[in-house]
C-alpha cells in the first residue's frame, strides 16, 4: 500500500469511527433530549457516508439540520424532519473565496 495524506487518514478514521457509533445512538436515547440546544452537522464532514443513512442519523439523535448542503438536497433532508441551516453555494474556496476583495466580481 502507498503513502496516503493526512487528510485522507483522517477521512477514513473518523467514518470508521461515525459508522461504527451510529447504530449506538439509534438504540440508546438521543444526543439531544430536551430539544432545548439546536445542534447541527456538516454534510462534508462524512462524505463516505450515504446522505440519506447520515440524515436518518442525524434526526435519531435529535440534531435538527445539516449545514453546507446544495440546494438539491433541501427537500431531502426535510423528508427526515430536518433542515439545512447554511446552503452551500460554490463561490470559491476557502484560499481564493470572500476573504480577498479581488475576489468578490467573480463569486457574486
Amino acid at each position: 500500500m502507498g503513502k496516503m495524506a493526512r487528510r485522507q487518514v483522517l477521512a477514513r478514521t473518523s467514518a470508521a469511527v461515525i459508522g461504527a457509533t451510529f447504530p449506538t445512538v439509534a438504540e440508546a436515547e438521543r444526543a439531544v433530549s430536551k430539544g432545548r440546544l439546536r445542534q447541527s452537522v456538516s454534510r462534508w464532514c462524512y462524505d463516505e457516508i450515504p446522505s440519506r443513512e447520515l440524515y436518518r442519523a442525524v434526526a435519531d439523535m435529535g440534531l435538527t439540520a445539516v449545514d453546507l448542503l446544495e440546494e438539491a438536497e433541501w427537500s431531502v433532508v426535510r423528508e427526515f424532519g430536518l433542515v439545512c441551516s447554511m446552503g452551500y453555494g460554490g463561490g470559491g474556496t476557502i484560499e481564493n473565496g470572500l476573504n480577498e476583495r479581488s475576489n468578490h466580481d467573480a463569486i457574486v
